[in-house]
C-alpha cells in the first residue's frame, strides 16, 4: 500500500478545506506529484513486490491520474494496472487512459472524504532487478 504525502484535498473536516481550489499552487500540487511518483516507482521497484495500491486522499488529477500514468510510462514493462473495486461507481478521470481501472470518491457524489485508488499487478512471468529504480530516488 503507497498512501504518500498529498495535498489532502479530499478531506473534508480540513479546516482549509475553505480555500477555495486556486489556493493550491500549481508548484505545490507539482512538488506533491513529483515526490508522489518517486514514491510509488520506489515501492515498484521491490523484486518481491506483486501487487502495489496507490491511493490519495486528494481530489487533484495531477496526484492522482497523472501520477499513475507516468508511472506506467516508466514501468509499464514489468507492471500493469488492474480495476479497482470494480463496482464502483465513480471511476477515474475519462480523459486519462487508465481513468476506468482506477476509482475517485467524492465528497459531494459519494457522502465520503474525496479519495483516490489505483492498483498495481506485476505482469505474469516478469521480474525486475532488485532496486532498479534505486538511484532515480536522489
Amino acid at each position: 500500500m503507497v498512501d504518500p504525502s498529498c495535498s489532502g484535498s479530499g478531506i473534508v473536516s480540513r479546516l482549509d478545506n475553505l480555500l477555495a481550489v486556486s489556493d493550491y499552487t500549481a508548484k505545490r500540487k507539482e512538488q506533491l506529484a513529483n515526490f508522489q511518483k518517486k514514491i510509488l516507482c520506489h515501492a515498484l521497484s521491490f523484486s518481491n513486490a506483486q501487487r502495489v495500491v496507490y491511493s490519495t486522499c486528494s481530489l487533484f488529477e495531477e496526484e492522482n491520474e497523472q501520477v499513475v500514468e507516468f508511472v506506467l510510462q516508466e514501468m509499464g514493462h514489468i507492471w500493469e494496472l488492474h480495476k479497482a473495486l470494480p463496482n464502483w461507481k465513480h471511476r477515474g478521470l475519462a480523459k486519462y487512459e487508465v481513468g476506468d481501472s482506477c476509482i475517485r470518491a467524492s465528497p459531494t457524489e459519494d457522502e465520503t472524504n474525496g479519495f483516490f485508488v489505483a492498483r498495481f499487478h506485476r505482469k505474469q512471468g516478469v521480474m525486475q532487478e532488485p532496486n532498479a529504480h534505486e538511484g532515480d530516488l536522489v
